[in-house]
């Protein structure tokens, strides 16, 4: 961090912020962890109330490196309702409430800020608001009503709100997920023929991601050519069913599941990666991704990606300049694409080139925490 840069650069009002979470730490929610450490560096004192308590086995290292366990208190539902003393004593002090998710403990978080009379606020993402059989309007309606201020990752996003409960849309602010812009430092990069390039994918093993259509592209694309192996990180309850996937193909030998990783795992991969390939869907229940940290970080270590033109995924790639988006669901115009990308290096070198600008010029945590705060402190 630049040590020049801190809490009194941002002008903030604000010092004191209690987030309140469903669950913490999740590998998946890096974006979470991302804001919360970036707070923290810039001098904010965070304290963070979260219902359940992680069940993952491994955990990004900054949740150590911050020490964040002394921070966090888990607390049940019933027990914020309660409001007891031990809750009271724990967020004394706090002058704003933030809660990730229009779920449960959003709810939660609003009440509260209502009774002691603070500033509430929400960032509303995905599954809460896409996939049916989750999606509770009445609950996210109500989580709008007590926030001062909903934040969404992006401009589909707002509108998708705007249209599904009553709200007020000049209560909706664009303020995007980011990574951690700090971590990453330009380095130059080889873009040259190799004898075996790497392909990886990262994030859960879940419909929405649709990683059948990139394990079928890499069957269809070996018949063409045998110089890649591709790398799938990550778990979910799809894992059995494309492992027995790649094995009816004949694709395991160069297709790999790594399993669950740390981030700064995934950050090693991705130095070693070629293309990075996040063939993300609207699966049937209706749940899709918005802008995906793991393609923003592929991007910032100058990895070209190719992804698809669902829903906000456009706002971060533009098709042929900082990436390549395909039709969802369509393994063959992914082939296609891999197969140009892997034998055009001039190609590669320009689109990543190009992606890393993206990442500097918007996604990344110090201009989006900026804006974040200008809305925070606008509200005391």
């Amino acid at each position: 961090m630049n040590q020049n840069v801190n809490i009194n650069s941002y002008n903030s009002k604000l010092k004191n912020i209690v987030y309140i979470l469903d669950t913490f730490p999740k590998i998946s929610e890096t974006f979470i962890l991302n804001d919360i450490c970036h707070l923290i560096d810039l001098g904010f004192e965070i304290k963070i109330i979260s219902l359940k308590e992680p069940t993952e086995t491994i955990q990004n290292e900054n949740f150590h490196k911050y020490k964040l366990s002394t921070k966090t208190t888990y607390k049940s539902l019933e027990e914020l309702d309660d409001f007891n003393q031990d809750l009271k004593d724990f967020i004394v002090g706090t002058e704003l409430i933030h809660a990730h998710f229009a779920h449960n403990a959003a709810l939660s978080g609003g009440r509260i800020a209502n009774k002691i009379k603070i500033p509430f606020t929400v960032t509303i993402h995905a599954y809460e608001i896409f996939r049916q059989g989750i999606v509770d309007k009445n609950k996210v309606e109500k989580i709008c009503k007590y926030a001062n201020l909903v934040f969404t990752p992006s401009i589909y996003n707002r509108d998708f709100i705007s249209n599904l409960v009553d709200v007020d849309e000049d209560k909706i602010k664009v303020v995007r997920a980011t990574i951690n812009n700090n971590k990453f430092h330009l380095k130059k990069k080889q873009f040259i023929k190799k004898d075996e390039y790497q392909l990886t994918y990262c994030g859960r093993l879940i419909e929405k991601k649709g990683i059948e259509y990139l394990i079928n592209a890499a069957h269809r694309l070996r018949t063409k050519r045998n110089d890649f192996h591709v790398n799938i990180i990550g778990t979910g309850h799809l894992e059995k069913e494309l492992k027995e996937l790649t094995e009816s193909l004949g694709v395991a030998e160069f297709v790999s599941f790594m399993g669950e990783q740390t981030n700064e795992v995934f950050l090693e991969e991705l130095k070693k990666s070629d293309l990075f390939i996040s063939p993300c869907i609207i699966d049937d229940n209706g749940d899709r991704d918005v802008c995906p940290l793991t393609i923003q970080e592929a991007m910032a270590m100058l990895v070209p990606v190719i992804s698809t033109d669902v829903a906000s995924i456009p706002e971060l790639i533009k098709n042929g300049v900082s990436g390549v988006l395909v039709p969802p669901k369509d393994s063959n115009s992914l082939e296609v694409a891999i197969d140009n990308l892997l034998d055009d290096a001039t190609r590669r070198e320009n689109i990543s080139k190009n992606a890393r600008q993206v990442i500097d010029n918007e996604f990344n945590n110090n201009i989006q925490t900026k804006k974040l705060l200008r809305y925070w402190n606008n509200l005391t």
